[in-house]
């Protein structure tokens, strides 16, 4: 059980993600997330390599029902892929691992 409201977790979704309304379409619900994109390095011989993107997408666990991987979501006006619908974290938030489609 989270030790904040599911309220509190929607505000503060809806405060690091910036957009003006709800930013994640999964069917027809929708809800706060914040997107994040990093870069993905693997050991090389010369030093490390940047070879893609690492997207992760963080929402209130129970925001989205059914979430499936290799469905569609859609964020920010971008569709993209679950590759990973993650698991319920303590704070009451949901990782999910994403592709562009």
């Amino acid at each position: 059980m989270p030790l904040i409201s599911a309220a509190d977790i929607d505000f503060a979704l809806q405060d690091f993600s910036g957009a003006a309304s709800q930013n994640v379409v999964y069917g027809v619900q929708s809800c706060w997330g914040d997107l994040k994109r990093e870069p993905l390095l693997v050991p090389s011989e010369s030093g490390l390599q940047n070879v893609g993107t690492h997207i992760s997408l963080t929402i209130r666990d129970g925001a989205l029902t059914g979430l499936q991987d290799e469905s569609t979501i859609t964020v920010d006006g971008v569709d993209h892929v679950i590759r990973d619908v993650g698991v319920a974290l303590q704070d009451g938030t949901r990782q999910l691992t994403l592709l562009v489609k």
